[in-house]
């Protein structure tokens, strides 16, 4: 019973270790970072929206609108430059009312030229798909949306979608922010140096959700990355998202886990069956070689 018992731990210690070697293996293989294309070296003005995911299930949509005062009255004189700085924080000031009007909580910088607002928070996914009038929240959730791959390990998803600058007219806080900067094109901005910015936000490293972003970092403040993909105004129409997402196959690791589990206990059933048979053997050798004595008396 003792070798049985030392056998049997020895079959479950190497399963383990088979089970974290292959768990360490598909942790090791996975996607590459993509590298960042250079962004636009010369940004007068732009306009931000995100769309953000954290880990505790909130998603948050929030705007800003950037101006870079140097950049917008570069090489003009002081005069001229003192008077267009001062029309534009007016116009910035115009901005941050009109969005206020409309019940939006606007916080402006020092110098007035980067206004931000956090346009909607949902605390989750459901509570989103509720509120959304084209959705009651309880669609059937399909497990092969977006599937793209199929592994016995995992699976590979990619989901591609538009940006919120494709039709500026439909969001009306975008729309807000685009007459706006429209109404600055005679202080400084223009199609060279304007551009708009779409945030993808995400508490998943690129090990698991990577995408065609034109830049990928770690926002340290709200601790989840963010997929930046830069526009012009012309280029918003075409400009698409396309994220791709690594899951994992639950169904694959359990059928390994059960075929771990049946293949260690077919192997002890055949060491307890030929120890037992061995054990017999012995038991009748010994009562034969006792009988062969005692008719010798």
């Amino acid at each position: 019973m003792k070798n049985i018992g030392k056998t049997i731990n020895k079959i479950v210690l190497i399963a383990s270790i088979l089970m974290i070697l292959m768990i360490f293996w598909v942790a090791t293989n996975h996607f590459q970072p993509l590298q960042a294309e250079a962004a636009t070296s010369s940004v007068g003005a732009e306009i931000v929206y995100g769309t953000k995911n954290y880990s505790n299930g909130t998603i948050k949509y929030d705007m800003q609108v950037n101006l870079d005062i140097e950049k917008l009255t570069e090489g003009m004189s002081e005069i001229d430059k003192t008077a267009n700085m001062g029309i534009l924080s007016m116009k910035m000031s115009a901005l941050k009312t009109k969005l206020e009007e409309k019940g939006l909580k606007v916080t402006a910088s020092a110098d007035g030229y980067s206004l931000s607002t956090d346009i909607r928070t949902y605390s989750s996914a459901h509570k989103r798909a509720v509120m959304d009038p084209e959705r009651d929240g309880y669609e059937m959730y399909d497990p092969k949306e977006g599937l793209k791959t199929w592994g016995f390990y995992r699976n590979i998803y990619e989901f591609t979608f538009d940006t919120a600058f494709k039709n500026v007219a439909n969001n009306q806080y975008l729309l807000v922010a685009d007459e706006a900067i429209n109404g600055m094109r005679d202080y400084g901005i223009t199609d060279n140096n304007f551009r708009y910015v779409f945030n993808y936000g995400t508490f998943m490293t690129q090990k698991t959700l990577t995408s065609n972003a034109d830049k990928i970092y770690f926002n340290d403040n709200e601790k989840i990355y963010i997929h930046e993909f830069v526009m012009s105004k012309d280029g918003a129409e075409g400009k698409q998202v396309t994220l791709t997402q690594k899951a994992y196959n639950s169904t694959g690791w359990n059928i390994t886990l059960v075929a771990i589990v049946l293949v260690a206990l077919v192997i002890t059933v055949l060491i307890r069956y030929k120890q037992v048979g061995a054990a017999n053997k012995e038991r009748a050798a010994i009562s034969c070689a006792i009988g062969g004595k005692d008719g010798g008396i």
